[in-house]
């Protein structure tokens, strides 16, 4: 059976390769960020090209997602509405004045 000595030994040695896991963590982290850094600065990249513009912030209307198209005219299939955005389009709204139901529309 191990002696309390032995197992305080063995403790040191776990907290000592811990200790060096970090260490050497922590040295390649900032050699990979000063040689990203590098190639950062070298082909003048921006923080939108790499993924990274409007961080935080809602993009404008105009830059946003469209919504996958959920219903079509169906006397004109190249007008569609992806529903819950907006005001619903004059089709839809005719459509419905007319006594038909949304579900009419949605696109099979």
């Amino acid at each position: 059976m191990y002696e309390n000595d032995d197992i305080d030994q063995i403790n040191q040695q776990i907290a000592a390769l811990v200790l060096k896991k970090n260490t050497l963590q922590v040295s390649r982290k900032q050699e990979v960020i000063a040689a990203i850094k590098k190639q950062i600065a070298e082909y003048d990249l921006t923080a939108r090209e790499l993924g990274f513009g409007n961080l935080g912030r809602a993009l404008p209307s105009k830059l946003a997602d469209k919504p996958i198209p959920k219903y079509a005219n169906p006397d004109n299939p190249s007008q569609t509405w992806g529903g819950g955005r907006g005001a619903k389009p004059i089709w839809v709204r005719a459509h419905l004045e007319k006594g038909g139901a949304l579900e009419d529309l949605l696109i099979k």
